[in-house]
């Protein structure tokens, strides 16, 4: 990524987005789990045009975010950092957060400028190499699958429809029900509209096999 792109990058997006005061810089540990830091506006031209120090051993903490005791990362080795850059074309706005805010996806390297292979990013780029040097081109889609859940006063549990025209909940689910999905089409038209903003892929909505 050249500097020029970088900074015309950056000055697109705030052009867009002028009321932008922090920005998030993410990266998935070896869990999917996204971590990383919140930066300030001023900082923003700074880290498009250099990079940012990260913490190596992010990547490969735990889901409780501790560090491994078989392995050296974060503990018997000082805790060194990387360096991240930020990948073109990930800008996007946060539509859920209280401030104005922007995320960006982070791409890990050495200091030295050879990739870091903890990063999930470099993984990716090795285990697809093979197939990129025979021609071949993967192609794969993703479920955006969740639940939802509701809290009776002690604890969470998923959250089952009502029966059509009762406030009784069902005893079990229904699959493809529209019914089901009314109930919640104010919950799903702001899923999807914050899918539209991030410019996260998503299609049709379905009740699936699974309460809530």
């Amino acid at each position: 990524m050249t500097e020029a792109y970088s900074a015309q990058e950056l000055h697109d997006y705030l052009a867009l987005h002028p009321d932008t005061r922090y920005m998030e810089l993410l990266v998935a540990d070896i869990n999917g789990m996204l971590r990383g830091k919140r930066a300030p506006l001023h900082d923003l031209p700074k880290f498009f045009r250099n990079g940012v120090n990260f913490c190596a051993a992010t990547v490969s903490l735990d889901t409780l975010g501790a560090t491994f005791d078989t392995v050296p990362f974060g503990t018997e080795d000082g805790d060194p950092d990387v360096r991240a850059r930020i990948v073109p074309g990930t800008l996007a706005p946060v539509p859920w957060a209280a401030l104005p805010t922007g995320q960006a996806i982070l791409e890990l390297s050495e200091l030295d400028g050879t990739s870091y292979y903890l990063d999930a990013r470099q993984v990716l780029k090795r285990a697809l190499q093979p197939l990129l040097d025979i021609g071949l081109k993967p192609v794969m889609a993703a479920e955006l699958e969740f639940y939802l859940v509701e809290h009776d006063g002690e604890t969470y549990h998923p959250r089952y429809p009502l029966m059509p025209g009762s406030d009784l909940p069902q005893k079990g689910p229904q699959y493809a029900s529209f019914e089901d999905l009314a109930e919640v089409d104010d919950f799903l038209a702001s899923v999807h509209n914050y899918c539209e903003i991030q410019n996260v892929p998503a299609g049709a909505a379905l009740s699936e096999f699974a309460p809530g």
